[in-house]
């Protein structure tokens, strides 16, 4: 398990309001290895993204990309179709396999489907970079991009291991629904730029 870590931050601040916030969950679901926290993480995610679209007073649009839609030709067209007003902002979210960028410090998400990865999968992967430069493309006021996977060479073992730490009751209690709008609202209403986090660094 490893710590999410922030490798880039371009951020400044806004007084606009977003009108939507789309959110894009990709889970490999089916995989034998780690499938059942990627689900239990896909569920997570779906729940937060509707706080966060709450908090904000923002419409929210949600696309869920797991089990049998769980592949690269999904992933693009899902992307490809977004629709963003000016002050809109999009939560794209990746749990699954990763592997090494040669062209990049940002992983590959590996984007086949069914519990048994082979070649072909390494060659459907998609390059986080590739998904980056589309959403900006799409004029986003603001971006967040996260990848829970793996970042190493290929066939190393094949990543079985993954997800977020996890945190202590005591250290996730929130006070009151005051601090859970507050924290959303200081995320999403005030920024803008591209945000991509990831949980692992090169090689790991």
């Amino acid at each position: 398990m490893k710590s999410i870590i922030f490798f880039y931050f371009f951020l400044s601040s806004s007084i606009c309001l977003a009108q939507t916030l789309h959110t894009i969950l990709v889970a490999d679901t089916y995989d034998n290895d780690i499938g059942e926290s990627c689900l239990a993480d896909f569920h997570n995610l779906n729940v937060q993204a509707s706080l966060m679209a709450k908090s904000c007073n923002y419409n929210h649009k949600l696309y869920r990309i797991k089990a049998g839609d769980f592949c690269k030709e999904t992933v693009l067209n899902s992307l490809n179709g977004l629709k963003a007003s000016p002050e809109d902002v999009v939560l794209f979210y990746y749990a699954g396999h990763g592997i090494d960028d040669q062209n990049s410090k940002w992983p590959k998400l590996v984007l086949e489907n069914g519990p048994q990865k082979t070649e072909q999968g390494l060659i459907e992967a998609l390059p986080l970079t590739k998904i980056e430069s589309i959403i900006v493309s799409k004029g986003f006021r603001f971006s967040m991009l996260i990848t829970d996977c793996c970042n190493d060479v290929e066939n190393s073992e094949y990543m079985i291991s993954r997800g977020f730490k996890e945190v202590s009751k005591d250290a996730s209690k929130v006070k009151s629904i005051a601090d859970i709008d507050f924290f959303y609202q200081g995320l999403f209403k005030n920024q803008q730029g591209i945000l991509l986090v990831s949980s692992s660094s090169q090689k790991e």
